[in-house]
């Protein structure tokens, strides 16, 4: 009886510990894939202000924009 009960609770803890094993990498794995993204995300901002920048710029070069009678 003793020895049933000792195997019961043994192949619980068993069970519990791998389950929690299991969760811990699936946990890393999207931490990972979390960050891949947030880094792909970031360039693509950095990729379009710099985008943004240059627009700007070309627009404050163009001839029209020399002209203060019309730009304003």
């Amino acid at each position: 009886m003793a020895t049933a009960i000792i195997g019961g609770i043994s192949m619980v803890l068993a069970s519990a510990f791998t389950a929690w094993a299991t969760a811990m990498g699936s946990i890393a794995n999207i931490k990972t894939e979390v960050v891949q993204v947030t880094e792909r995300e970031n360039n693509h901002y950095a990729e379009v202000q710099k985008r943004l920048d240059e627009i700007s710029r070309k627009l404050d070069q163009a001839p029209w924009a020399r002209n203060s009678s019309i730009a304003q």
